[in-house]
């Protein structure tokens, strides 16, 4: 049996020693860096391309790191299947999204390959002791087969259904691993943050009910990072969350652990609480000195009243002339007159005086109320003075000065969106000019050449072939440019790095790196990395993901055939510095700032198929200088570097 393996890196290099060892000796190893080919060649294997593996090999094995790298592999332009006879059989060892296997698998099935999805779990101790656990999908009769190629490399080796029922049960796994992670780091940070030497919390737990395996591999690890390893978990959580998310379609950049957005407060599900404004303390002095100022005015001429009218020097004319018009005008006598002065008066001096109080309280009141309408009046002229976009800035009184700052940045922040605002309609204008000029000449290509195949019908198959691969070519950078053009205005209009978290640069590049195997294939260039491990920063993932691209592809398109392309990437100080070199087309090194700027090609005539519309680098830098950093570009005649700088995002190496 003929095996060939794809992808030899941290757990594929051990499983394909594991199967020289078990005697499967006619193999074939194929890997984007070719170290690790050179190392199994060492061993007994034999390296090969892609296409050789797939037409010579009976069984061909993958282990990649995701769902695109699979599918591009084995469907891919001159993909393995593209190779493979009927009656041979692809596993895929790869955590992958079930959906792709089945994908994959309807294709493998219209040339009559048959397929296993066989991802592992056990990290790379049991990928290089041979113990790993493979939960498999697909037919009874093609396990039973190819059973023993897998326990070659495992210890247990279970069929879970058809296939993509491996992938699916890898899902349930990861979820079991993450949560047993996350609940591990959280349990160790407890005992550190207590003050409890954490190697003697794991010693005294882990032969409990609470230990595992996921503890005695994790706990290690966690322990051994000077006391913070936890505090950013280790690769196989990230490779957990992959897996989940590769399900999810979310990608592996969202954390397990999310951060906590601005404001919220993860550890309690509410929002944080804020310290009580005190900007107001002055006005409310006042309003609560208006209050008891009115208050006291009001007693003081209550008890006055008291003293002058009903007791004091005003007594006898007061009852002389309460009994003077009882006598007088109601024909009372005095003795009924004086009666009905003491029931009403006399003996009702605390209820006239509450009743007077009252009155006189509401007065104050409303008397104090003048004041505050004045305020009133006076934020609404600094409000009007604010829309009627008058320039000058709001002045209030000082109680009022909190109101008058806050109207005064409303004013600023309107002003900032009109600047903002006839920005944007500059560039949606230049953004039209420049899209009618890119999309005139291919467009004008292929309306010629398909008006040459509509009206010439003595064409030979081989020119029609010919010109409509033309056409073809011609629509695919119309679509190039619109796809640009469609970018760079979404960003102008929605900005960049608004969704924050935590990204692991080391673990991002990587992965970049190996997506891009393809087009280095296709130029036949060779990848190298140097990258520290535990690099991170904060920002938005996808974005920053996009600049990366960006300057990747810019590489493999004015890199030489037969080049090198490196990816290095370190902490410098409070940074992380990510550097992209290539060799190849030289750049002058006066025009090092201006391929920068949107529409700037070092191909002025906008031609070739080595550029696009000018935008990704203008993209990129934008992007870049939302998350607070930085990128240039340098040359030294012989290579072109672009050095990309940002903020660490938490502790790195």
């Amino acid at each position: 049996m003929k095996i060939g393996f794809i992808g030899l890196g941290i757990m594929g290099k051990p499983m394909a020693k594991n199967l020289l060892k078990a005697g499967y000796t006619d193999l074939l190893v194929n890997n984007r860096s070719q170290a690790p080919v050179q190392e199994l060649e060492a061993a007994g294997a034999k390296g090969a391309t892609q296409q050789e593996i797939g037409e010579q090999c009976d069984v061909v094995i993958t282990m990649l790191p995701n769902s695109p790298q699979v599918k591009e592999v084995m469907l891919g332009a001159n993909g393995v299947a593209s190779h493979m006879k009927p009656g041979a059989v692809f596993i895929d060892c790869s955590s992958i999204n079930p959906v792709a296997s089945k994908e994959i698998y309807a294709e493998l099935q219209k040339k009559g390959v048959e397929m296993l999805d066989a991802p592992v779990s056990g990290g790379e101790p049991k990928a290089i002791d041979g113990t790993l656990s493979f939960m498999v999908g697909g037919k009874q009769e093609i396990f039973d087969t190819y059973k023993p190629v897998l326990d070659a490399m495992g210890a247990s080796t279970v069929r879970c259904g058809e296939v993509g029922a491996g992938n699916t049960t890898k899902l349930a796994n990861q979820i079991i691993v993450a949560c047993n992670i996350q609940a591990l780091a959280e349990a160790l940070t407890l005992a550190q943050k207590a003050g409890v030497d954490p190697e003697l919390v794991f010693q005294a737990i882990k032969g409990g009910l609470a230990g595992s395996t996921v503890m005695n591999a994790k706990a290690p690890m966690m322990i051994a990072g000077n006391g913070h390893a936890w505090e950013n978990p280790p690769f196989g959580s990230y490779l957990a969350q992959k897996d989940g998310a590769s399900h999810a379609g979310t990608g592996f950049f969202t954390r397990l652990d999310a951060p906590e957005a601005d404001g919220y407060n993860g550890r309690t599900g509410g929002r944080r609480r804020t310290p009580v404004d005190k900007r107001y303390a002055r006005l409310k002095r006042k309003m609560l000195l208006l209050v008891v100022a009115g208050t006291l005015a009001a007693l003081a001429v209550g008890m006055l009243l008291l003293h002058t009218v009903v007791d004091g020097v005003l007594q006898d004319p007061f009852a002389r002339a309460f009994l003077w018009v009882a006598q007088n005008l109601f024909g009372q006598d005095e003795a009924a007159a004086l009666e009905l002065y003491q029931q009403t008066v006399r003996n009702q001096k605390p209820g006239l005086l509450a009743l007077g109080t009252i009155v006189l309280m509401l007065v104050a009141f409303y008397l104090a109320l003048g004041r505050f309408t004045t305020w009133l009046d006076q934020i609404g002229a600094a409000v009007r003075q604010v829309v009627s976009e008058s320039g000058q800035p709001v002045v209030l009184p000082k109680e009022l000065a909190p109101v008058a700052e806050d109207l005064n940045a409303i004013e600023r922040a309107l002003k900032e969106r009109e600047e903002t605002a006839r920005e944007s309609e500059q560039r949606r204008g230049d953004l039209v000019a420049f899209l009618a000029h890119d999309l005139k000449t291919p467009l004008t290509s292929v309306l010629g050449y398909l008006n040459l195949l509509h009206d010439e019908p003595g064409l030979t198959p081989e020119q029609r072939a010919k010109y409509t691969g033309i056409a073809l070519d011609k629509a695919r950078r119309l679509e190039e440019l619109i796809s640009e053009f469609f970018d760079i205005t979404r960003m102008d209009l929605q900005g960049a790095g608004q969704e924050r978290c935590v990204i692991h640069l080391s673990i991002l590049l990587e992965q970049l790196a190996d997506e891009f195997y393809p087009l280095f294939a296709e130029k036949e260039l060779t990848c190298r990395t140097d990258i520290t491990p535990q690099l991170t920063t904060r920002g938005d993932p996808d974005k920053l993901a996009r600049v990366f691209d960006n300057v990747l592809r810019n590489a493999v398109s004015y890199s030489t055939v037969g080049g090198q392309v490196d990816i290095e990437a370190r902490r410098e100080g409070e940074e992380v510095e990510i550097a992209i070199r290539n060799e190849g087309l030289e750049i002058p090194e006066q025009e090092l700032t201006n391929i920068f700027r949107k529409f700037y090609r070092l191909d002025q005539a906008r031609s070739t198929r080595t550029g696009g519309a000018g935008l990704g680098l203008a993209i990129a830098r934008e992007i870049v200088e939302r998350h607070g950093g930085s990128i240039r570009a340098e040359t030294d005649g012989r290579r072109t570097s672009f050095v990309i700088r940002l903020p660490t995002g938490g502790k790195g190496t």
